[in-house]
């Protein structure tokens, strides 16, 4: 699995936290976890539960804007 955080220099995180996640895509928790779990990008580890930061992006990036 990928890492958690890394410094801004190296890139987008590989997981992101739900917190994170709506402010990234900006948008409200459910709506994140309804996305996730249709696009197969969440993953629970040791009780927390982590987004798969490029799956996300890449189902924003295809959606139609409004």
């Amino acid at each position: 699995m990928g890492r958690i955080k890394r410094p801004r220099e190296f890139g987008d995180p590989d997981y992101i936290r739900i917190d994170q996640a709506v402010f990234k895509f900006n948008c409200c928790e459910d709506t994140v976890r309804v996305i996730a779990k249709q696009c197969d990008a969440q993953r629970k580890v040791n009780g927390a539960v982590y987004y798969d930061y490029e799956k996300l992006k890449r189902f924003f990036d295809l959606s139609p804007a409004n």
